[in-house]
């Protein structure tokens, strides 16, 4: 009897074990899936920043003319924030062409590469 209840309690913390673990692994899947949307959307939005530079010979004032002049059909959402509206942009510093040179993540968390999301 006593060895019964031993190997029930032993196979009890195992599967505890197993349900924390797979908590912990499928917490870092979506963090890891939210990161690499975060990389593409931010690759996407610096080349259509640069497109319409090229295009118009001037840069967009905001990232809402990317999808007034048709660059893009909408921002997309910041998969960090949750939002569309969290974008950081960095603006010319050159007062002879003004506009958006870059873009940015608006959260404040530190990515799996120990790096803010918003110096990537």
């Amino acid at each position: 009897m006593k060895q019964r209840k031993l190997i029930l309690t032993i196979l009890a913390s195992v599967i505890a074990l197993a349900v924390v673990v797979n908590g912990i692994l499928a917490r870092q899947e979506m963090r890891h899936a939210r990161e690499s949307v975060l990389r593409q959307d931010l690759y996407d939005l610096r080349k259509l920043i640069d497109m319409y530079t090229q295009d118009k010979q001037r840069q967009p004032a905001s990232l809402q003319d990317l999808t007034t002049s048709g660059y893009c059909r909408s921002i997309p959402k910041d998969p960090i924030t949750g939002s569309s509206d969290t974008w950081v942009i960095e603006l010319s510093t050159d007062p002879k062409s003004p506009g958006v040179t870059n873009v940015h993540s608006g959260s404040h968390e530190v990515g799996s590469d120990g790096d803010p999301y918003s110096a990537w």
